[in-house]
């Protein structure tokens, strides 16, 4: 295998001797994130956990307890970003109206003038989480006909953190219109705090912790006539869930530990030629920015001084007023014997979940139209108009962007923020229908 840089290009081999490059759809592709995957490691997992029955008179009485630890360990290895991707999609030898070919862009080492050329930094992070929960219950049998079940369920919502400080992120809009900056990341950007600073509330985990959840349980099982011939079964219960290990680790694919530069129509010889320089000054232009960048941030760790890139892409997760997942669920179940054969049977079942997770990008690039506007710009530190024939040309992606149009010169260093959204909701509502005969002997 070969690196970029074996091949004589000026790219660091962040990844080793591995690349990525695509031509065009149905052309070909070498290498590519799965030729270089990532390491994890997510060892030792232990737990601690206790039942207890207790038969007294009509009751049965369980309870308990139990305390679970995982932890996972992660090292890009370069699949992600480190390795370099070169794209090439015929824009380069596009004649006007006349597409152009992939292959000859290729040949003349000319990328694509949307995504061509794009790479970033190795990165790594030591994962943690806890979980815990205690419960009581109890099965009352109040009389031949009727079994009640009742019980509660303690289980505190405890989220994913970072064994370090300083690794988990969180933007927030109102720091940024404040100007307020990370006290331990001296580049950092305005509106984005770190664990260990001072506006981060949580600790080193991804949202503050939840210790008042509580889950009631109820059930019954009725026989109304008193017969055997008719039951009637009803419960409901409430409970909880929690997002994955791996649900926020993409916060780690962004400044400062994943940085990731992309470079439109970058020639494959020295893709950083035409590199515009950023990070306010500290990554010269026309100059290799993964030789700094990589000195200065690794496996769970980033440097005080190491830069921001500008127009960085981020993930982020609300904090104290981060909602975990629940689900309310119901069912009802009539079962009557009809006659010596028949058994006739009524079910329903229903279920409702609250605060199901997604994402929103919370400065995505505005649509303007394709006629021509004139849009603020940051020019060598300062804001200048730039007139632009296409207003939502791929050239404007940025400027289009809320944070940038509010404050060029602080908004310059976001691109999109992927914000938690727990606003989800899903309902399921489901009937069952049957009647079944028994036939003969052990035929139904």
């Amino acid at each position: 295998y070969k690196s970029f840089a074996d091949l004589g290009a000026n790219v660091s081999p962040l990844a080793g001797s591995v690349i990525s490059l695509t031509a065009g759809t149905g052309f070909f592709t070498i290498g590519g994130p799965a030729a270089a995957p990532g390491v994890s490691h997510n060892g030792p997992l232990w737990s601690i956990g206790d039942d207890v029955n207790w038969v007294k008179g009509s009751h049965q009485i369980g309870f308990g307890g139990s305390f679970y630890h995982q932890q996972l360990n992660y090292w890009s290895g370069g699949g992600v970003n480190a390795s370099g991707a070169a794209v090439f999609d015929g824009s380069q030898s596009r004649n006007g109206t006349v597409a152009g070919n992939p292959l000859v862009d290729f040949m003349l080492g000319l990328t694509s003038t949307a995504n061509g050329w794009n790479q970033g930094t190795l990165y790594g992070f030591y994962s943690r989480q806890t979980y815990q929960a205690l419960y009581i219950q109890d099965s009352w049998k109040v009389n031949s006909r009727l079994t009640l079940n009742y019980g509660v369920r303690w289980e505190p919502y405890t989220a994913v953190y970072q064994q370090s400080s300083h690794q988990a992120l969180h933007f927030d809009p109102a720091l940024f219109t404040q100007n307020v900056h990370s006290s331990y990341y001296q580049n950092a950007p305005a509106g984005l705090v770190f664990s260990g600073d001072p506006q981060y509330a949580c600790g080193n985990s991804f949202n503050c912790p939840k210790w008042n959840k509580f889950f009631p349980r109820v059930g019954l099982a009725w026989d109304p006539m008193g017969n055997g011939r008719m039951t009637i079964r009803a419960a409901y219960g409430m409970l909880g869930d929690r997002m994955s290990m791996l649900s926020l680790s993409q916060e780690q694919f962004g400044a400062p530990f994943g940085s990731t530069i992309s470079v439109p129509g970058a020639n494959l010889s020295n893709p950083w030629s035409t590199f515009g320089g950023g990070a306010g000054g500290l990554l010269p232009a026309g100059q290799n920015p993964l030789a700094i960048l990589a000195a200065q941030s690794g496996f769970g760790y980033a440097a005080p001084n190491v830069p921001f890139i500008t127009a960085g892409n981020y993930v982020s997760s609300p904090l104290s007023d981060f909602h975990p997942t629940y689900m309310n669920q119901w069912n009802l179940s009539i079962q009557k014997q009809v006659g010596q054969n028949w058994l006739l049977s009524v079910n329903y079942l229903g279920n409702n979940t609250i605060h199901l997770v997604s994402e929103t990008n919370v400065n995505p690039a505005i649509s303007m139209g394709t006629g021509s506007c004139t849009l603020q710009a940051v020019v060598s530190g300062k804001v200048v108009p730039q007139t632009f024939p296409n207003c939502s040309a791929a050239a404007t992606t940025n400027l289009r962007r809320p944070l940038y149009q509010q404050n060029p010169l602080l908004g310059q260093y976001y691109a999109g923020i992927g914000q938690v959204d727990d606003g989800g909701t899903a309902t399921y509502q489901g009937l069952n229908l049957s009647a079944r005969k028994q036939v003969s002997k052990g035929i139904n």
